[in-house]
């Protein structure tokens, strides 16, 4: 009995004896520790005296089984010290008969789990913190076993590639198929590797196909799980979807190619620029001095038409690289359609139909109309190649507006007005793989001699520098449809072109500066022919120095834009501090400025490379002739 009396007095856990009506009858000194009261205070309280509002049920309903039942019951509950503070317990509890089938007292132990249930409300906390942290982070999670090489995926996985338990076995082989097959090889070799010899944490970024067929790109990361005696039992990992990052990272890269193959292409272009400047002013100076009937006259006029040919790639070329001059102005993409429409039908042929769904009340662009129209041929011709045995080719129209709330789908669109255009065909339509490339300058999917290669990359490049976009969707055999936007401008007084005339006597003293020889002399040739006084200049320093040695200014500099040490731009800046009203008439075989800004004002012209000695004096002139004279009028975006 003296054991029995310590056992109780001074065990850890708390005793109680208590009556039928759950009134404290005895009491150790762990639970007056426990409730921090003195244990004499304890005698002839009801224990539910203690016990948190909230669990009174629970205690009552304990109490109610454990007289009930004569059997062992427990449950848990949050004590209430003196202090005020709260005690997690669990009580397990048994009555005793003191005669057969009467219970007078019942016996409860109360073990304190206040710590225990802090720790397991922290590590559920924890868990629930985990699962958001991988919820937001997009990251589902794996685990390998290497040695019987099964893969088990995470619930999250299989939803986020749309698969059901049941479709994905736990065989390594059914994931290695999900693969892409350019991906498969890297990255079961590196995963080689990297067991033989795992150096930090597993890293890999690959493609897995989903449930519709499509692929999307996941972010891998996992660290190995080894035995004691250190063999590598399991990779435990997770993965993310990087799908967006990599689509942004490839338009990117597709926007850094472009730029870099148009930087090379204005270069190509400049320098033929200016050997056709020579080679097509001379071809035409002298077929001029030949007659009709001499056979040299034929043989100058092939040279001249062959010359324009290449002008006209050259240009081509300029248009992808966003460096010719375009005249930009307020257009109305309904009228303009509707205007070539009848040339459409005529390029087309026999055996296609044009069908048109125009908006009405469609916004002004702004845009050089020949350049627009440039646009439709190219696109139709496009359009009439994929489709060899006839087909429809329809034109849409109509206004957006990209807000905040309602963003450009494509993603890379300010927020704005724009007015879209639309032209899909029935045709063939297009891999991904020939998709990546339709804009590059020279990539044709047509038989050697067929076609240059120009056509859609020409398209690129105006639509670019009239500050639009351009998009294509096509798939085999379903046609083609490419979508192209502009910004609204606000409608604006537009200057009527002045037709060029035929130049008379010309008695004006001009400054030309141009770093090619041959070219500065062609043009030397054909102005003095017409009268001008001519000043020449290699460069801008040479040009400067004969203007100082001038007793009175030059009417007109004619400078090439782009030279050696000093540019066009910035000898005209110098010239104009001595002559204020300095005229400036700019040659350009592609610049890297924006021309309209500069054409924009009176007292600046220019004339786009290569150009004929007749089209040079007679631009010459009229820029003279008309001292308010603008290539292109202004206007603002709305």
């Amino acid at each position: 009995r003296d054991c029995y009396a310590a056992l109780f007095e001074y065990s850890q856990a708390g005793f109680l004896r208590l009556d039928t009506l759950g009134t404290i009858v005895e009491a150790n000194l762990t639970v007056a520790r426990m409730l921090g009261i003195n244990r004499k205070m304890l005698t002839g309280q009801p224990l539910a005296r203690f016990i948190k509002p909230d669990d009174q049920d629970t205690f009552q309903q304990h109490r109610r089984n454990v007289l009930k039942k004569d059997i062992r019951h427990s449950c848990e509950v949050t004590l209430l010290t003196e202090t005020g503070a709260k005690r997690q317990v669990f009580i397990e509890s048994l009555a005793v008969q003191d005669k057969p089938g009467r219970i007078a007292h019942w016996y409860a132990m109360l073990l304190d789990i206040t710590e225990r249930k802090q720790i397991a409300d922290a590590l559920k906390n924890t868990k629930e913190q985990l699962q958001k942290v991988l919820v937001a982070s997009n990251a589902w999670l794996w685990d390998w076993d290497t040695c019987a090489n099964e893969m088990h995926v995470s619930r999250e996985w299989m939803v986020q590639f749309g698969y059901e338990e049941e479709e994905l076995t736990n065989d390594f082989e059914r994931w290695d198929s999900l693969l892409h097959p350019d991906d498969r090889d890297r990255v079961l070799a590196y995963l080689r590797a990297y067991l033989e010899k795992p150096v930090g944490n597993y890293r890999q970024e690959f493609r897995v196909r989903h449930r519709d067929g499509s692929y999307r790109w996941i972010a891998s990361t996992a660290v190995p799980s080894r035995e004691s005696d250190g063999q590598q039992i399991r990779m435990l990992g997770f993965d993310s979807d990087i799908t967006d990052r990599k689509q942004l990272e490839a338009q990117f890269y597709q926007a850094q190619k472009m730029e870099a193959v148009g930087r090379f292409s204005a270069s190509v272009a400049h320098d033929f620029n200016n050997l056709l400047t020579v080679i097509n002013g001379y071809s035409a100076l002298l077929i001029d001095q030949l007659p009709p009937d001499d056979s040299r006259h034929k043989m100058v006029a092939e040279t001249l038409r062959a010359g324009e040919r290449a002008a006209t790639l050259t240009k081509q070329l300029l248009a992808f690289s966003r460096r010719q001059v375009l005249k930009l102005e307020p257009i109305n993409l309904n009228d303009s359609i509707r205007s070539i429409r009848s040339m459409l039908g005529r390029l087309l042929g026999k055996g296609f139909s044009i069908a048109l769904h125009l908006a009405p009340d469609l916004w002004p662009i702004g845009a050089d109309k020949g350049q627009f129209d440039q646009i439709i041929m190219n696109l139709a011709v496009n359009s009439r190649d994929a489709m060899p045995d006839g087909g429809e080719l329809t034109f849409g129209t109509h206004n957006v507006e990209w807000t905040n709330g309602a963003p450009d789908p494509h993603g890379i669109m300010p927020t704005g007005h724009y007015v879209e255009l639309s032209i899909g065909d029935t045709g063939q339509g297009m891999s991904p793989e020939t998709m990546a490339h339709i804009f590059e300058p020279f990539f044709t999917t047509k038989e050697i001699g067929k076609g240059t290669g120009l056509g859609l990359s020409t398209v690129y490049g105006i639509v670019k520098q009239s500050h639009g976009y351009i998009f294509v969707d096509s798939k085999l055999n379903r046609g083609t449809t490419f979508q192209l936007y502009f910004p609204r401008v606000a409608a604006a007084q537009v200057l009527v072109d002045i037709a060029p005339t035929r130049p008379a006597g010309c008695s004006e003293t001009l400054l030309v500066v141009e770093d090619q020889d041959s070219i500065r002399a062609l043009m030397v040739r054909a102005l003095m022919q017409q009268g001008y006084r001519v000043i020449e200049a290699a460069n801008g320093e040479d040009a400067l120095q004969a203007a100082a040695s001038l007793t009175e200014p030059v009417q007109v500099l004619v400078t090439d834009i782009i030279m050696p040490r000093m540019t066009g731009l910035a000898l005209a800046e110098q010239l104009r501090q001595v002559w204020p009203g300095l005229r400036v008439f700019y040659m350009s075989g592609y610049s890297g400025i924006e021309l309209p800004d500069l054409l924009d004002k009176p007292e600046n012209a220019c004339i786009q490379k290569p150009f004929l000695p007749k089209a040079l004096v007679e631009q010459l002139r009229v820029f003279l002739d008309n001292p308010t004279h603008k290539q292109a009028e202004g206007f603002g975006l709305d």
